[in-house]
């Protein structure tokens, strides 16, 4: 457990932090009626690669604004193959590695969260 010191509009606070292993743990307050949670950041997994597919995932949380390929079409590693919109910011989702387009799991203007599968690859040139 340990202890901080927070100022929020000129009043300092007093707050005691204990970690917990549960994405959202609770923490006791000294105050009555006061009841503060902090939840985990998640930190965005590297695609899964096996010999059979490649797992294409969200890094964060975000609006599908452009699907740039179809199944079937091949892709290049380090290739744009979906366009994720975040915060006013158009961010490119990129395949690790070469491939076939299997499945596309997400539809242009659907909401995604951090993790969500958006497409899966079939590799080349594995071995």
């Amino acid at each position: 457990m340990r202890k901080f010191r927070i100022k929020v509009n000129g009043k300092v606070f007093e707050v005691e932090i204990e970690e917990e292993t549960s994405a959202q743990a609770p923490i006791p307050s000294k105050r009555p009626g006061v009841e503060v949670s902090i939840k985990k950041l998640l930190i965005p997994q590297a695609p899964r690669v096996t010999k059979k597919e490649i797992d294409i995932t969200s890094p964060i949380p975000g609006l599908i604004i452009e699907i740039k390929k179809q199944v079937g079409d091949k892709v290049k590693a380090g290739e744009t193959v979906i366009i994720l919109e975040a915060m006013k910011m158009e961010n490119a989702i990129i395949t690790p590695a070469k491939g076939v387009v299997k499945e596309i799991k997400v539809k242009k203007g659907e909401k995604v969260d951090i993790g969500n599968l958006l497409m899966i690859l079939t590799p080349l040139g594995r071995k």
